[in-house]
């Protein structure tokens, strides 16, 4: 349609590109600034079809005012005499969604969606912050505060038997704990046990400030004694930047978060925090970190994960010690003395201290340290294997929690995993060679073929940008943690990228077909080799970036770092996209089958691109590896169009 208002040339279909790159900048400012802070998701989805309809009703206008000139098919012409009643309709659903705002329609709309998510709960309240989602739910006189759909603590009564066995059996292997830092889920009750310990001083680490809020407003009385005792020090920060600034050297650290679901916790089972971890405990400290586990059965997939975050540990603290149960309790040290007690010495601690303890009694601590259960599961760890050691930018441990997970809810899809676990990066390079080789033999030797000499580089470019795009985005979660807030501003750089080098590009091609003076092929080819030496310099940048993040002016920079790569990989996509419609129509003058086919050659592996290295890429083979494979994939398409 666009070409039909404008000069039919590759310039216009450039320009549809742009003002589309416009509008996904704006939707991911937007979406950052004021749709995740001030709207739920139904009012943004109401917003959205305000705009939508809007949008409707000037396309109809313009098709409406636009003369006909050719006998129409039939299936047009009621088309045509139908626009008043389309328009009517399209009027009738604005005006229901702007008076549904006042009228409180689309809360309640939402406020039933969260009842239906959580059913049999009662939701007292639920708001976003720019760190996800926390939500407080009730049943009976039992209220539990989720953060993004995990719960964090339970109230008035938590789980006292995991909350006591976490807290003091790391506790009384230390013969006088002083200093603790404590990460994350602190106001379900582990605050309570630890300052039951003559503990001097207790950090506590919680990256989102609305969880305490919302748990102080719906329960003051429980938090009140806790939160206000004088030793606790409440860190608003992200746990892994007050390990890597604080100067203290703790006796316990613990680290009181989920398996390795997501990258944003992954980080605390990786070796650099296990680093970080050795520089902040004393000599004879104890690091405590959980993971789940099983009284009865160990399943390869569990095996494979509890044997993947241990062997990473094993790699900094010499001295490790598991507590089996159904979740492990993992001690970890460079004393072996601190963490190879027995029950007895840690039951006359824990009288000689008057602990008032519910629920771990002498009977209790000699059944989680009997010798037949912990052989039984060190026995079952050690078989495991050599596995992937877990690091920030190659994210092992969470491949093996998918996998775990799998095997319990979907166990056809856990055996396709399962299968794909043993993968190596040079099963998806050969294959991919073999296939470009066969493409441009096709493209030489047949004519049918010899569009696709743009078409693949299309391909590559998708795969790649989409693929470069995610790499920034879950390297930036691996160094901060959070990205809820983020990802729209990471999204928003790649989009002003995008616009500009579709902008810089369009303008050239209007000067080209003024001047015939610039040599598209040339212009086309260069465009490659800066998408390959791009690729080359971001292995360079993330690798300094993570090699060196212990450095704050280096990582208080990187974020900045990571909003221009993704900006300029931006850049070299919007520019590239006109051009290659250009040099298509130099093989046939349809305008509609040279856009339609380029932009879903460019979203359909874009979407490849972003399922393969999200959940299968860089999970085993690391962030530097898929680059590499990015940086090949570009460099076939580069030598496709070259010969």
């Amino acid at each position: 349609m666009f070409t039909e208002i404008r000069k039919r040339n590759a310039a216009s279909i450039g320009r549809v590109y742009i003002y589309e790159s416009i509008g996904s900048l704006a939707g991911g400012i937007t979406a950052t600034f004021i749709c995740l802070q001030y709207l739920n998701s139904f009012q943004t989805a109401i917003a959205l079809a305000l705009l939508n309809i809007v949008s409707a009703l000037l396309l109809l206008q313009f098709v409406s005012s636009k003369p006909v000139t050719t006998q129409l098919p039939k299936h047009k012409t009621a088309l045509y005499t139908s626009h008043f009643t389309i328009k009517m309709a399209a009027v009738a659903l604005f005006l229901i969604c702007v008076f549904a705002f006042p009228l409180g329609g689309i809360d309640a709309l939402h406020n039933k969606s969260l009842r239906a998510q959580w059913r049999h709960y009662n939701v007292l309240d639920s708001r976003n912050s720019i760190y996800g989602n926390v939500t407080v739910l009730q049943r009976l006189e039992q209220m539990n505060i989720m953060a993004n759909g995990v719960p964090v603590s339970t109230i008035p009564t938590p789980d006292i038997a995991f909350i006591e066995e976490f807290v003091h059996l790391a506790l009384l292997s230390k013969p006088n704990p002083q200093k603790v830092l404590l990460v994350g889920g602190g106001i379900g009750g582990v605050l309570t046990e630890i300052l039951k310990h003559p503990i001097q001083k207790v950090d506590y680490a919680e990256l989102d400030p609305l969880i305490i809020r919302m748990t102080q407003q719906h329960a003051p009385s429980f938090t009140a004694s806790n939160l206000n005792d004088p030793r606790v020090h409440i860190h608003y920060a992200d746990g892994r930047y007050l390990i890597r600034t604080s100067d203290e050297h703790y006796d316990v650290i613990f680290i009181n978060l989920p398996d390795p679901s997501t990258l944003e916790i992954n980080r605390f089972y990786t070796l650099e925090f296990y680093l970080m971890s050795k520089q902040r405990l004393k000599s004879d400290g104890i690091l405590c970190f959980l993971l789940p586990g099983s009284m009865t059965y160990l399943s390869r997939e569990l095996i494979d994960l509890n044997a993947a975050v241990l062997q990473t540990a094993k790699q900094v603290f010499p001295y490790l010690s598991v507590i089996p149960g159904d979740t492990n309790l993992a001690l970890a040290s460079l004393d072996e003395t601190v963490i190879q007690n027995s029950a007895d010495v840690l039951i006359q601690r824990m009288r000689d201290r008057s602990l008032q303890i519910r629920m771990l009694s002498d009977f209790h601590i000699r059944y989680k340290f009997d010798e037949m259960r912990r052989n039984w599961y060190d026995n079952e760890i050690r078989n495991a294997g050599e596995m992937l050691l877990n690091l920030d930018f190659h994210p092992s441990a969470l491949y093996y929690d998918l996998l775990f997970w799998n095997s319990i809810h979907s166990p056809a899809i856990a055996g396709i995993f399962r299968q794909l676990k043993s993968l190596r990066f040079s099963y998806v390079v050969i294959p991919t060679a073999m296939l470009f080789g066969i493409l441009l033999l096709l493209q030489r030797y047949r004519l049918t073929w010899q569009k696709s000499f743009i078409v693949l580089p299309i391909i590559a470019t998708g795969f790649a940008g989409m693929g470069v795009d995610i790499v920034i985005v879950l390297a930036f979660q691996s160094l901060y943690g959070y990205i809820y807030h983020w990802i729209g501003i990471l999204i928003a750089a790649f989009m002003v990228g995008l616009t500009l080098g579709g902008m810089w590009m369009t303008r050239r091609l209007n000067v080209a077909q003024q001047e015939d003076v610039v040599d598209d092929y040339n212009v086309f080819l260069k465009l490659e080799w800066c998408i390959v030496l791009y690729t080359v310099v971001l292995i360079g940048v993330l690798y300094l970036l993570n090699r060196f993040q212990e450095y704050a002016f280096l990582f208080g920079t990187a974020q900045y770092i990571l909003l221009f790569l993704n900006s300029l990989c931006g850049f070299f996509l919007g520019a590239e996209f006109p051009l290659a419609n250009k040099l298509y129509l130099k093989h046939t003058r349809n305008y509609t089958e040279t856009a339609g086919n380029l932009y879903a050659a460019d979203i359909l592996w874009s979407w490849v691109g972003a399922l393969f290295v999200t959940i299968l890429f860089i999970p085993l083979f690391g962030i530097f590896n898929t680059c590499l494979l990015i940086l090949f994939i570009n460099f076939c398409s580069l030598l496709g169009f070259v010969f």
